[in-house]
């Protein structure tokens, strides 16, 4: 039977921020791209949005970029352009392709003519690159290459190009590619399936997200340093967050608070419990005992859109949860500390935005200066630290939660214990100072350390944070040391995997 034409109801001219290339030294008699227009159809909450990805020449400043634009109203309107390769040089990036996965993952590839130092290439030979996105398309994964480098030029025929045999299909895994190279002196069809991380994230939750410093408006010297981390004792999910809450008491004393637990794979909120420190450092005692609940809640707009820095904390330590709380800590729950504990009865929920640039590559945020940190020889302390790029050099924040200690004359520190023979806790913040993290990764930061005077995020006149010194870092085999303003020395490592940071690929090509 004759099957009606297809109807169209609108259409709409779009900016992609210059024009497509037919024919360059690249790619004489061919293509250097194809548009790629794909949707979501994920049950997620951004199911129906529009993706639209092509190699452009943005108007003879780059010869070829790959540029994006996204709708999230079915096609309506778009979004701006956004550029994906970071590459600061002029190479090529053509035959750029897209696909979208089934959880809404979006996986883009390319072939590239940039050298390994990053300069622009001769437009000979290429690479193919992969990057992928968990949060449809705000943010993409620092790029990287996935193939050898092969000469696009040693397969042209009679006609002076290299075929557009390239396309791929996604899983929620990882991206199925099939690509053209002249690895063997002439053009193939090869295939490869590029996984984006060795951890499933939850692209409602993506690690790029939760890597990052918070602070609430009203109360500048008091956040949360937030941390998706690898949790290798559970293979069924192996996402567990961690956030450190760097606030004070009540009477607005310094404190330090814990939430940790598992992120589920598929939902923009979570809750895990909180711990406070006990100051009992013995062997055979709880350092931390619960004393509530944290809800982690990705924050969305009037058009239920969800918005890219900001996330809302809910921090109940009543006993209306007292129940869920036993049976979320377990073993770390004791109702003495839970009633009496200088935070009960507080019901607090707060929208927080994001301090440090989203917008960083991978290499940048993985440094071994931006992550999370454990001293030998201590007992629950830590450093979380991170890394990000600005004004063309490293920089670095990061946050100590620790003890008050004294330091002798030999530089040795020990515990500075209350009248009740308790450990007091107390917490630092440290900021690189204007030359960066340098190439050796070693880096002088500026330790400051917080003067009281506000209770747990109330807002009001803010006694901010005093500088104590500073302190040396150095990258020995992978430990940092760090001489610290005291005149005592920490030898750091890296406590747990970021999963951000994992195994970023593992890729296969036959």
């Amino acid at each position: 039977p004759e099957l009606d034409n297809p109807f169209f109801p609108q259409s709409i001219e779009l900016d992609m921020g210059g024009a497509m290339v037919l024919g360059s030294s690249l790619n004489p008699e061919g293509l250097n791209g194809q548009v790629y227009v794909k949707t979501d159809k994920s049950n997620r909450v951004s199911r129906n949005n529009v993706y639209v990805l092509a190699s452009i020449n943005s108007q003879q400043i780059d010869p070829l970029d790959i540029h994006f634009i996204r709708s999230t109203d079915g096609g309506a309107t778009f979004s701006p352009v956004k550029r994906i390769n970071t590459d600061a040089s002029f190479a090529h990036q053509w035959f750029g392709t897209m696909s979208v996965a089934p959880n809404g993952r979006i996986d883009v590839i390319w072939n590239d003519t940039r050298n390994d130092d990053g300069s622009s290439g001769d437009n000979t030979t290429s690479r193919l690159f992969y990057t992928y996105s968990y949060d449809a398309g705000m943010t993409f994964a620092k790029e990287q290459a996935v193939s050898p480098r092969f000469n696009q030029s040693l397969g042209y025929p009679v006609q002076q190009k290299m075929g557009d045999y390239i396309d791929m299909k996604s899983d929620n895994n990882g991206a199925h590619i099939a690509y053209t190279a002249t690895f063997n002196n002439e053009e193939d069809v090869y295939y490869l399936y590029a996984r984006p991380s060795t951890i499933e994230e939850n692209p409602d939750f993506p690690s790029i997200l939760t890597n990052n410093a918070w602070s609430v408006d009203g109360v500048p010297s008091q956040g949360i340093l937030s941390y998706t981390l690898i949790n290798h004792n559970n293979s069924d999910n192996q996402l567990l967050a961690f956030e450190a809450i760097f606030t004070a008491k009540p009477d607005g004393t310094p404190m330090w608070l814990i939430a940790s637990g598992e992120i589920p794979k598929d939902v923009d909120s979570y809750s895990v419990p909180l711990f406070m420190p006990t100051g009992n450092l013995s062997s055979n005692t709880q350092a931390l005992s619960a004393i509530g609940i944290l809800t982690k809640t990705r924050v969305r707009d009037e058009n239920n859109e969800l918005v890219d820095n900001k996330i809302e904390y809910k921090f109940d330590m009543t006993d209306a949860i007292k129940q869920d709380l036993m049976a979320m800590a377990g073993a770390q729950f004791d109702e003495d500390f839970f009633t009496n504990n200088p935070f009960h009865t507080i019901v607090k929920t707060l929208t927080f935005k994001s301090l440090l640039p989203r917008m960083q590559t991978r290499d940048d945020l993985c440094n071994i200066n931006g992550q999370v940190l454990a001293s030998s020889g201590e007992k629950n302390e830590g450093r979380l630290q991170y890394t990000y790029r600005r004004d063309g050099k490293l920089n670095l924040f990061a946050a100590d939660f620790t003890y008050k200690k004294t330091v002798d004359a030999q530089g040795v520190a020990s515990l500075l214990l209350d009248e009740q023979g308790l450990a007091i806790p107390t917490w630092e913040v440290i900021q690189s100072q204007d030359a960066g993290v340098l190439a050796d990764n070693s880096v002088t930061n500026t330790v400051y350390k917080p003067n009281g005077g506000l209770g747990f995020f109330e807002t009001g006149d803010d006694p901010g944070v005093t500088e104590i010194g500073s302190e040396q870092v150095t990258n020995q085999e992978q430990l940092l040391i760090a001489v610290k303003p005291d005149g005592s020395t920490e030898t750091m490592s890296i406590l747990i995997n970021n999963a951000y940071c994992g195994d970023i690929f593992n890729a296969s090509s036959k």
